[in-house]
Order: structure tokens, then sequence, then C-alpha cells
């Protein structure tokens, strides 16, 4: 059976027995499949940080005011801070639960803060003043930065903020308060407060903090509430009333579920634990190109709140270095950490190798055994920029620049531990001519030239990143195209992009590998595939197949989940999980097995007028399939993808010794829905699940469901 394509539509075949597969499977092993695909990345990016895995539940804890927010963000915040009070409770019922993946919400920085219908301009959001008396709550100098006043009067004052609780799981919290009082021998009562947000504002419950000091202190205190006093979903104002003679300054104000695990969020740590990330990429991304170190280490509550100027919102600084390495250590991964070469200098650079790695005989070392850690780190991958051939990077520059500042760089990070592996900034755009919609990116062809000249076959590893897009260069496609334009994405790569830099590699006598520091769906429409819904899954399924093939080439890879290090997500304090995640749970079972050549004549389309990356494919095959050996033999995994939106394709399977395996059991990840999407109230919606597969000693045959991804295993 000959490949059947029909060009433009995808009708594939009209005829049932066209719609069938034949997949060929040989003996000979080719190469071992790296754990190191399956790396993931974490950047300062929405929830990922702050609304995520750190634990501490208030948004903008140092009433920071330069919160670097548009009018439009704001409006969009204001407008759904006030439909989530609405929404989640609906005569006691969680009603129509929202999605929170928007870049409009999403780039804030904010998380899931609940904000109200107006703002007073002086307060900073999304605090409010409580009782209408904004006018006695003004911003002031804190301890190193911003702070509140709260302007007795010989009254009661307070401040304000909607907040989610994740009382499933525990009902005490840690409430840290960083104040004073200003003026001498002025008594006064702070009260820390719960209340409910429904309805009438019901006091839950309430510490009192007594003889507040004119000096900055620490305040430490408890709140506690009855088990069932709030359901889930359900938001509370968490409250600071002041009663005193003078005025009370605050400076800083965290909330913490008691059963945070140093800072973290137990929940999201579990599942990220439970996901066995082998790499864990940060912390950027975007957002390292205007990011310093310097700013995250050291006594936490003295370290600077800063603009987020790449993603907008906050940056506390809560999680730096130190902390970064301690959630690697949690859940089992290695660190990869990005470094500045936008605003950031080789010096810079330089001392950040120094404090990870060096001994407490250096400066750097004796830096970090000063914020309590003694034993180095020993970070052994670093990549060196990110995305500075483009105009959303702080410090863009051109090619020739470019490869300029790697050797600066890497020679200057080099001479502190020469034992360290560098990843260069690789440029895709090097392959394709940047549609309209790109302002600026260098795109001349020059690239990976100059910086493979410059490094003179010096190079360890060179990064790209796989990020086609939903919309660009498609808005006026159907959705349908767009869905195999974007599934067709994998296969260009494969036997355009990646042969052609490894051509350029092997030219320049590198004996550098790949790393795919970045991959998956990106764009604005919910109607196609994108990183948060079903369609990622596929898409993922797809390029995992593509990586372990040509692992001996890429052997490093960080899907961009952009949440929490990968696809968990948490909204109002429940943990889920989009689709992505179990895509890539499945597949990282084949590590550390020997991949078996295949061979596949069945169905396949050709596109035109795909994405912004890849424009034109041809012979696109509806399934993609591997198949991986264990070192034994006794084991064998097949992961097959189907790329149609809508037919079942049955395939027929011949392998080597199929008489020796005497059982084969089959999952899918599924959906009815090819953009459905997961939510809090279903948090495991797209686990995988059995599916039927035959084995009767001669061949192997299984039907594959539209728009899926399935494991089959013989033993």
């Amino acid at each position: 059976m000959t490949t059947c394509r029909i060009h433009p539509l995808f009708t594939l075949s009209r005829k049932d027995e066209d719609m069938k597969g034949q997949i060929k499977i040989g003996s000979i092993k080719a190469h071992q499949v790296p754990n190191t695909i399956y790396g993931n990345f974490f950047e300062h990016l929405g929830y990922a940080v702050f609304g995520g895995i750190w634990a501490q539940v208030l948004a903008n804890p140092t009433f920071h005011g330069d919160h670097n927010l548009s009018e439009e963000n704001i409006n969009t915040l204001l407008t759904d801070g006030q439909w989530l009070t609405r929404f989640f409770l609906e005569d006691g019922v969680p009603k129509d639960l929202p999605q929170y993946w928007s870049p409009g919400i999403e780039a804030t920085g904010f998380g899931v803060a609940i904000l109200d219908d107006a703002t007073d301009e002086q307060m900073p959001l999304p605090w409010k003043a409580m009782g209408g008396r904004q006018s006695r709550v003004v911003p002031a100098a804190g301890r190193i930065g911003h702070g509140l006043r709260l302007n007795s009067q010989g009254g009661v004052v307070g401040v304000s903020q909607g907040v989610f609780l994740p009382t499933h799981r525990v009902n005490k919290f840690e409430v840290n308060v960083w104040c004073r009082v200003d003026g001498e021998s002025c008594p006064g009562t702070l009260s820390v407060r719960l209340q409910r947000r429904m309805g009438e504002a019901e006091l839950l419950t309430t510490s009192e903090l007594m003889d507040v000091s004119c000096c900055w202190h620490k305040y430490t205190t408890v709140l506690e509430l009855d088990a069932g006093t709030i359901s889930d979903f359900e938001p509370v104002d968490f409250c600071l009333v002041w009663s005193g003679e003078a005025d009370l300054l605050l400076d800083r104000v965290e909330l913490f579920p008691a059963d945070h695990v140093s800072g973290f969020d137990r929940d999201v740590l579990e599942a990220l634990k439970a996901w066995k990330i082998p790499l864990l990429r940060g912390p950027g991304g975007n957002f390292v190109s205007d990011y310093h170190w310097r700013d995250g280490v050291g006594v936490a509550d003295l370290r600077p709140t800063r603009p987020n100027y790449v993603w907008g919102g906050l940056e506390y600084n809560a999680i730096g270095t130190d902390e970064f390495v301690k959630i690697c250590e949690l859940i089992g991964a290695e660190p990869q950490l990005c470094v500045n070469i936008g605003t950031g200098t080789p010096e810079e650079a330089a001392d950040w190798v120094e404090y990870c790695n060096g001994d407490s005989k250096t400066a750097m070392g004796r830096y970090r055994a000063k914020n309590g850690i003694t034993a180095p780190y020993d970070v052994r991958l670093w990549e060196v920029g990110n995305e500075i051939y483009g105009c959303w990077q702080a410090g863009n520059c051109g090619s020739e620049e470019n490869a300029r500042r790697y050797v600066e760089f890497s020679t200057a990070m080099k001479a502190v531990d020469s034992s360290i592996k560098l990843i260069a900034t690789g440029n895709p755009f090097d392959f394709v001519e940047p549609g309209p919609h790109w302002s600026f990116v260098t795109a001349d062809g020059t690239w990976h030239k100059e910086l493979f000249a410059a490094c003179h076959g010096s190079l360890d590893f060179v990064s790209l990143h796989a990020l086609p897009e939903n919309e660009r260069r498609m808005e006026n496609v159907t959705h349908e195209h767009a869905h195999y334009a974007l599934m067709a994405h994998p296969v260009h790569w494969e036997r355009t992009d990646i042969p052609a830099l490894m051509e350029l590699l092997r030219r320049y006598n590198t004996k550098a590998l790949l790393a795919i520091t970045e991959w998956g769906v990106l764009g604005t429409s919910e109607m196609r595939p994108r990183i948060d819904n079903f369609g990622e899954a596929v898409y993922a399924g797809l390029f995992l197949n593509f990586l372990a093939r040509n692992a001996q080439i890429t052997p490093i890879a960080n899907a961009t989940a952009i949440l929490h290090g990968g696809c968990v997500r948490k909204s109002a304090e429940q943990v889920y999980f989009d689709a992505q995640y179990w895509a890539i749970l499945l597949h990282q079972e084949i590590a550390g097995y020997w991949m078996l050549p295949c061979e596949y004549r069945g169905p396949g389309y050709d596109i035109r007028n795909g994405t912004e990356t890849t424009p034109d494919v041809d012979d696109v095959p509806l399934i993609d399939i591997i198949a991986c050996v264990s070192d034994g033999g006794d084991r064998l995994i097949i992961m097959a993808v189907n790329r149609s939106l809508s037919t079942n394709i049955p395939v027929e399977v011949n392998l080597p010794d199929i008489q020796k395996y005497a059982y084969a059991q089959a999952k899918v990840i599924i959906s009815s829905d090819p953009v459905a999407v997961s939510c809090p109230t279903e948090p495991e919606k797209f686990r995988p699940i059995n599916h039927a597969v035959s084995l009767d000693g001669l061949r192997l045959q299984v039907e594959l469901p539209p728009c899926s991804l399935v494991q089959i295993k013989l033993s």
C-alpha cells in the first residue's frame, strides 16, 4: 500500500480499505533513549512561581506600585477578578470553572489574585483599603523599598486582599508581618483576620499582634480555620486591621499554608516529583535577558522587588538560585541554568558559576556559605543566553555580536570551572524567512556560521527552540488546516532544519550536539492546538518520537509548558494536569530502551501554507510510530500517534521474534474534543486509559483512535 495524499483537503481517503497502516519493525538496535530528552522549563511567568510552586498565598506582599502592567492588563484583572467572585459559589456549588490560560491574564504575574471593580490609584494592586478609608492608607517607604502607611487618626484602619486557600489539605496558616509603629511608646493592636468574602463579611478567624515596636520587626502568628468552614474554590478576604494612637508602617506580609515544604507548595512538588523530570531549565526563557542573579540570593525578606519587565507584574525574588536548586533537589531533577547575555556581563556570569560550583575558599563560594549552603551545587549544564536574536529580548543583537558575546561569556565561565557544559544560542529563523509579524529578528542565514566560526570547534551544545504558533501566518485558514499544519512541524524539523544545522556543524569541525531547550505549540487561538489543550498532547507525542529517533544528536530537550515547570497547574490553590503532562509521563517510560528501526506504509497528506517555521511539508504520515526494546530484549514498547482529527486507523505491526512475546497491553490518551482543556474540578481528565490490542503470536493489531497517543507494551 502506498502513501495516500490528497491536497489540499484533509479528507485523506474515501475508501475504508485505504485507511490502514502497516508497520515493519527491524531488529537492529540503533541508540538508547536518554532520559534527558524529557527535561522541562521553569520561568518566572504567570503562575509558575507566585501563585504556583511558591506556597505563599498573597499577591504583591511587598506593596510595590511599579508593576509594569498596562491599563488593558489591569482591566483584564479587574474583570476576571470580579468574575471569579461571582463564579465560585452559586447556591453553594462551584459553577462554570474558568480556564486560567490567557496571555492577557497569565502575563500579569499576579496569579489569580482577586481585584475589585475599582482600584484606588494610591493602593498597590491587588490590595484595597477597608471601609472606604483610602485616604488613610497611602504608600510609604519600607525597610528596603515600598510599603504602606496605615493612618490611625486614633481610630481603626485596615487593608485587605482576596485570596484562595488550600483548605482541601490544610486549615492552619502561618502569617509573617514586617511592620513598625511610627512613633515612640505608642500602643496599638494589629489584628490579622480571615473574613468571608461572599455575602456578609463574616469573621472566620483572627489573631492579634500586641505591643508592636517602633523598630522594624518580623511578627509571626498562626490563623486556623475549623474544618469545613469554607468550601473548595471559595475566596476569602485576608485582612490587616490596625488600632492605635500612631500610624503603622507595613513593609512585607506573607501568608503560607502550614504544610509548605521550605516555602514550596506541597501539591505542586508532589506532582513534579511523580513526573520524574531529569532536567529543569531556569530561570528563563525571556525572563533571563533582564535577570541579575544577585537579586535572588541572600536574606529572603531583604531581597529587592523588581518590576518584571519581560512579562509584566512583579518579581519578589523569593525563588533565586538557592531555591531553584532546592526545587531540583526535592523533585529529583538536575538544574540547568540560563545566563543573561542581554543586560548581563561575562563577569556576572562567571561569578554565578563560582557561586554555584566554587568551594568555600573562593569569593563567591564564601558568599554562598554565608547564605547557608556550604557544599557547592556542582551545576553542570549552563545555557548562554536565550533567543537573543529577537526583538522581544532585552539586549537583542545580530549574528556577529552574538558570536562575540558567546566567546566572551563562555571563556569567563569556563575559566571558573572548565568541566561545565555550555549551550550556545542557536536560531531557528536561520532556516526560514520570518513573516511580517516579526519587527526584528536576525534571519539572514549567518547566525550559526558566525557562531561556529568564532568558536573554532569548541562548542558543547547549540540550542534551538521548536515553537510553532497556532495563528501567525495561519490567520486565514480553517482550524482543521491549522491542526494538520502544526502536526507536520516535527516532520519538517526532522527532514530539513535539523539535518541542515548538523551539516553546518560538521563543516565547521565541531562535535557539538543539539539541545532543544524549548518546545511546544504557542498561540492565542483556543480552537487550535496550543500548550494548554489536548492538541498539545498529540503534538507532544509526535515531538517526543522525533527526539527519541534523533537522540544521538538531540540528547537534551525541555518542554515549554510555562507553568510550574510543566503542565502541572494550580488555580484557586487546586492542582490539576494538562494533557501534555500525561503525554510526557507516558512517553518517558522508554528512557533507557534501545531504538529499533520502523518502516511505515499508510495514509498521509501534504500541507501548504503551514506555520511560520514550517510553511510547506510533503508526505506527512498520519501515523507516527517508534519502537524500543529493553536491554535484555524481553520487553518492547511502541509509541504511536494518530494525527487524524476524525479517522480511526487500524494498524498491523510486524516485528521480529514476535513469538517470544506472550503478553500485550495498551494505553491511550484520547479526547472527543481535540482542543479540550482540563480544570480544577477535573484534575486528571486526560489520564491514560486501557486500550484494546491483539497479539496472536504472528502479528500485532491495534486500532488508533483519531487524535490520540497510544502506548503498547509487549513482554
